[in-house]
């Protein structure tokens, strides 16, 4: 099976010792007989980011340079704070909807994290640590019934 090459967006066999793009979107240089694949250059800026009104899944993976498959999972498990991923269910399917926040995605690109997001961990923490606190005095309490 012969490999497709594009240049300029358009399918081409040629193989000149210029950058020409795979399927996947990788840079590829052909020298010689043997191809070697270099660092995928960023698709979009920063500035594109935030000029864009909606970015997907597609658009944020090329920015990071990950699958968008890793996005979304990373955003379903809270691992990747760059927006918000909502589950939806109702009974006849099972989906998810994504909102990435372009800033989110700018300083987690650039390995920053924001004063809000510090916030937001210390809040969920001591909401976490005050349901537990709840629990604890719950269990006192039936405990102590169950020893009356």
């Amino acid at each position: 099976m012969m490999e497709v090459f594009y240049r300029d967006n358009k399918k081409t066999n040629d193989k000149s010792n210029s950058p020409l793009m795979n399927k996947y979107g990788n840079q590829v240089y052909v020298t010689s007989s043997k191809m070697k694949e270099v660092k995928r250059v960023a698709k979009y800026s920063d500035d594109d980011i935030r000029g864009m009104k909606k970015i997907t899944l597609q658009i944020a993976g090329q920015y990071l340079g990950i699958a968008p498959l890793a996005v979304a999972l990373g955003m379903r498990n809270n691992l990747l704070p760059i927006g918000f991923a909502v589950h939806n269910e109702d009974q006849y399917r099972d989906s998810w909807t994504y909102t990435i926040v372009p800033e989110r995605l700018i300083a987690y690109n650039h390995g920053k994290i924001n004063e809000v997001q510090v916030e937001n961990i210390e809040k969920n923490l001591n909401t976490i640590i005050k349901q537990f606190e709840e629990m604890k005095r719950d269990l006192v309490f039936l405990l102590s019934e169950n020893e009356e």
